[in-house]
């Protein structure tokens, strides 16, 4: 299903204020990972022709579900083939991001859609976020977000140096994870929300049935 018919009616379900040029960016962004993908390998090649229901719409969903004010700082851990930053980004372009991997061929692949889209107020870093030590990014993010990286416990540790305050911790996780969170949640001295994908838009991908998101506080 990688037709346009299919991205459009299923993008305006989700996002109903979503405008004809962000769905041009998203579809432009689509076609230049499948066009990556066939050299580089940044996602699984049995995705490349589901981008739409395995990825786009699996990343823009907390839009439906969370506020996310303007102008926030988003760090994106381990972003990959540009998920879920990049369509966040497209879709909230007041927000400001960095987007974090350690591995070259994608990080190049991220600094080519943020020039080919023209986004703004993104950076793109090659480094790990286990060995990120810059003060200048401390307590400096509203979110951090990951999506298929790494267990729960290891994000938590990761993830709280660049927090602010009151920021959270948002991760894309199936319903099992939950388990581990609350395993974790006391010792941690965790505050957590499991926000699972209301009925009305399970029909839209094939993940989001078993998807939750994780919102965590420390």
């Amino acid at each position: 299903m990688k037709n346009s018919a299919f991205s459009k009616d299923n993008l305006k379900i989700l996002i109903p204020s979503i405008t004809p040029q962000q769905i041009a960016q998203l579809e432009k962004f689509a076609t230049l990972l499948r066009e990556w993908n066939q050299r580089h390998n940044l996602i699984s090649r049995k995705d490349s022709d589901h981008i739409w229901e395995n990825h786009i719409l699996p990343s823009l969903i907390p839009l439906a579900l969370i506020e996310l004010p303007e102008a926030y700082w988003l760090l994106d851990v381990g972003s990959g083939g540009g998920f879920p930053a990049i369509p966040i980004k497209i879709v909230r372009p007041d927000l400001q991001m960095m987007l974090i991997d350690s591995v070259r061929k994608k990080t190049l692949f991220l600094q080519k859609i943020v020039l080919d889209l023209q986004l703004e107020n993104v950076v793109v870093k090659r480094e790990r976020i286990e060995s990120l030590n810059d003060p200048t990014f401390m307590e400096k993010f509203d979110v951090v977000t990951a999506r298929a990286v790494a267990d729960i416990s290891a994000l938590v540790e990761w993830s709280r140096p660049f927090l602010k305050r009151e920021g959270s911790l948002l991760l894309w996780k199936g319903l099992s994870d939950t388990e581990e969170l609350e395993e974790i949640a006391q010792g941690l001295m965790l505050k957590y929300e499991v926000i699972s994908v209301p009925y009305k838009f399970q029909s839209l991908s094939g993940k989001f049935e078993e998807l939750c998101l994780l919102k965590i506080r420390f």
